[in-house]
């Protein structure tokens, strides 16, 4: 571990850093390396390599608990490694920082391999002649995720990066793990299964349940709650 004060934007703070970048020259992050912005993140992309930069959500928890090694950055990086054991796909984690300011409104950064060979997935899905492959491939990752007894806590498919015709790899990730396989089921059908299924038609549908009815620890507990909660709605 080091200290460094790096510079981001017009924002300078010290940093506590594991890990080697290669995107922070100077402990600068030129401007021109700059991707995508959006209310919680940045992100920083130079060849190979991305690098994400996380604003605080919530004031004071996240300038609290980081201070525990549960950043923003950790805990993606943790769970990114927990899903890699499982056998999952996942970019390689190169460099991750906290600031030591509790007031920094950029709370943790993190560098990652930038899957450049990959696409993004997006809701058009249903148009891709390959829909169904796609949907299998993700059918069979939540599967190996829900039957390890853990859960995406945010589910989209923006954070789902596409190999043609091989795999997919899974990025922005922090999970919850449960105990109890009916609060997962439930989990899965108000907060995720149907930010999937809205995009994409009936035949690719049948394809991901099929899927789960033949793979799933917790299918009977998903079928138990799509049958009798009023909360989920397709």
């Amino acid at each position: 571990m080091q200290l460094n004060k790096i510079t981001i934007g017009r924002e300078k703070c010290w940093f506590l850093c594991r890990g080697e970048s290669s995107l922070i020259i100077e402990n600068n992050i030129p401007d021109e390396f700059m991707y995508k912005e959006n209310k919680y993140s940045r992100l920083y992309i130079q060849g190979d390599r991305i690098l994400k930069v996380c604003i605080a959500q919530s004031w004071p928890k996240d300038s609290i608990r980081k201070y525990a090694w549960r950043s923003q950055a950790e805990r993606e990086i943790d769970s990114a490694k927990l899903l890699a054991e499982f056998g999952l796909s996942t970019p390689k984690e190169y460099f991750c920082a906290f600031s030591l300011s509790p007031f920094n409104r950029i709370e943790s950064i993190y560098e990652m391999s930038f899957l450049n060979d990959h696409e993004n997935l997006d809701k058009y899905i249903r148009t891709r002649h390959n829909s169904k492959n796609i949907v299998r491939l993700i059918a069979e990752d939540l599967v190996t995720m829900t039957n390890n007894m853990v859960c995406l806590k945010d589910f989209g498919l923006g954070n789902i990066m596409y190999h043609p015709n091989t795999h997919i790899s899974w990025i922005d990730n922090d999970i919850n793990n449960f105990s109890d396989k009916k609060r997962l089921a439930c989990f899965m059908m108000e907060h995720l299964i149907p930010r999937l299924l809205r995009h994409i038609d009936a035949r690719d549908e049948e394809v991901f349940w099929n899927v789960f009815r033949e793979r799933s620890i917790i299918y009977n507990e998903m079928m138990a709650e799509y049958h009798c909660c009023p909360n989920v709605v397709f």
